[in-house]
């Protein structure tokens, strides 16, 4: 059943975990009252998706371009 999870790397299995878990707790904090522990977790959600993902998408190519 996890079989096709197993075949992830770790880096996959770990960015899925943290991001799944931490966005949510993030808008919760929010929704609680917390505004600014909610909102640092959503400022390191938008912190990775602009400038570290871009990042690792780049370097992917950068060593796929050089295998071929």
């Amino acid at each position: 059943m996890w079989r096709w999870w197993k075949a992830l790397p770790l880096g996959v299995q770990l960015y899925f975990f943290f991001w799944t878990l931490w966005i949510p707790a993030g808008v919760a904090l929010l929704f609680a009252g917390a505004v600014v522990p909610g909102l640092l977790l959503l400022a390191f959600f938008v912190f990775d998706h602009a400038f570290v993902t871009p990042l690792v998408v780049a370097r992917s190519q950068r060593r796929s371009r050089a295998k071929q």
